[in-house]
């Protein structure tokens, strides 16, 4: 009697322990689901060496996998990333960079600023001239590079306690948010990124993420060992996969996150609450003419108010695309009513009719196709006058004596109301004389708004605004909030589960 209840608690108790591992096995489970996040994407190479030269969502990648000095959040504000305290001297010549105390390695070593001045060595020497113009400002990087890296005599990247001192030929003030482009993402041993599939468990990332596995069908992303954060442990990304497959594993639930999804989706994944739309920080700019083969005055107006109307009937069918920029150069400035009034009332009054014959040059993209196509249509459907449009390469497209033959010059611009300086420098390729020394004029000046520049852009209807654009985001009904940095990569860190 007594062995066999001996028998039945000691049955009863291996059952227990089974049973419980059982349990503990189904919540670690549990845990990693909720803990993990997949999206899907075209093709990814397996090369990641240069940045440039990678898709929007390859550079994801090295966004969770590499941090830089400084980096810019989606409002463009310059933030501390490896650093944590930049000094600034000498009227722009001179940066220190303070290190954190904590920046590591994934293999938990310290990160020394002698190791991101040799990934500064490694840039200057291997990576093409235009990718890293900001550094090649740096003293004595052009000898440096011209040397293959023998001449270090010059170079004035300087190691100090804990901090790196950049010393550069010409004052930039801009070189901080130069610094927060993807190509400056701390990396080591650089040539291994040229096959990650081979490589990936070889190289020490100084990122949030490591890549754990690369195969054909995806990329699997696993949160450094030592980070205790509150940020998802996985991220898997899968590889070639079809927009159509991508938005059919989406509502299987198989895919967390399809960036710019079908625009037949948009108004059914909104009313879902599973549509999150975001200020992309680009927007189309126009070129009109004034030359003496081009548009007079009245007409720029006549084609700058139609283009309007053509725009706001765009939005209306493609409003998560796009938001008109109602005569504003920046979103921002769209709270500004009374300017918006004035240049309306302005624009309005026209004392001429449209050409009959108008023409318009544009940089060939898809997007482009589709809007010019539309455009097309419209003053068919619309007005007495014919549209005729031209889509180049990008060789063409900065052809002067090509743009000189066409009245109307579509032009992407990135936009930030925090870097005015850096939009109207982008645009001083269109610039007549009179402009280029008002915008020398406005530079020279200490926080400049540039506010009479664009206002004489405007009064000539030489440079102005269309729309801003928008980046939409289908997210599953396990996903709180997404955010993207300043160049439209995915904050992984940020992610945040409901």
């Amino acid at each position: 009697m007594i062995k066999k209840i001996i028998l039945t608690v000691l049955g009863s108790t291996i059952v227990g322990l089974v049973l419980l591992s059982f349990i503990d096995v189904y919540q670690e489970q549990d845990t990693k689901e909720v803990s993990a996040f997949t999206y899907a994407l075209g093709n990814i190479n397996n090369d990641l060496r240069d940045v440039t030269n990678l898709s929007m969502r390859e550079k994801d990648i090295i966004t969770a996998t590499s941090k830089s000095l400084v980096s810019k959040n989606s409002d463009g504000k310059i933030e501390n990333e490896l650093s944590q305290e930049v000094k600034v001297k000498d009227d722009n010549i001179e940066y220190e960079f303070i290190l954190k105390d904590d920046i590591k390695w994934s293999d938990g070593t310290q990160i020394l600023p002698v190791q991101i001045i040799d990934f500064f060595k490694e840039l200057l020497i291997s990576e093409e001239e235009k990718n890293i113009e900001p550094i090649l400002n740096i003293y004595g990087a052009r000898e440096f590079r011209e040397s293959n890296g023998n001449d270090t005599s010059k170079l004035a990247l300087i190691e100090g306690d804990n901090s790196i001192i950049i010393r550069l030929n010409s004052k930039d003030k801009d070189f901080l948010e130069k610094l927060t482009n993807p190509v400056y993402k701390l990396r080591k041993n650089l040539d291994m990124w040229k096959d990650i599939k081979s490589y990936h468990d070889n190289i020490a990332y100084s990122g949030d993420y490591v890549i754990d596995t690369v195969s054909d069908e995806e990329i699997i992303l696993k949160r450094v060992n030592y980070l205790n954060e509150n940020i998802p442990q996985e991220i898997n990304i899968i590889r070639n996969m079809s927009e159509e497959v991508s938005m059919a594993k989406f509502e299987t639930g198989e895919v967390d996150v399809v960036v710019n999804p079908p625009s037949k989706q948009l108004n059914r994944l909104e009313a879902e609450g599973r549509l999150k739309t975001f200020n992309a920080n680009k927007g189309k700019y126009i070129y009109l003419n004034s030359n003496d083969k081009g548009l007079d005055f009245e007409s720029r107006k006549a084609v700058y108010k139609t283009l309007n109307n053509v725009i706001e009937t765009y939005h209306k069918e493609n409003e998560h695309y796009i938001e008109v920029a109602e005569y504003s150069y920046f979103l921002e400035d769209k709270k500004n009513l009374n300017s918006i009034q004035e240049r309306k009332v302005q624009t309005t009054k026209i004392n001429k009719e449209l050409p009959k014959i108008v023409t318009l040059l544009a940089l060939d993209t898809q997007e482009n196709r589709s809007l010019c196509s539309y455009i097309g249509e419209w003053f068919k459907n619309n007005t007495k006058t014919s549209l005729r449009y031209t889509l180049v390469n990008e060789d063409e497209y900065k052809n002067i004596a090509l743009r000189d033959r066409y009245d109307i010059t579509l032009i992407d611009i990135d936009l930030s109301a925090n870097n005015r300086e850096k939009t109207f420098s982008d645009l001083e390729y269109w610039y007549n004389d009179n402009e280029k020394k008002l915008f020398e004029k406005e530079n020279n000046k200490n926080n400049s708004e540039f506010r009479e520049l664009e206002n004489t852009l405007f009064s000539n209807y030489r440079i102005l605004p269309l729309f801003f654009e928008n980046k939409n985001v289908a997210i599953s009904n396990k996903v709180k909030e997404i955010n993207f940095d300043y160049y439209g990569n995915i904050q992984f860190t940020k992610l945040k589960n409901k």
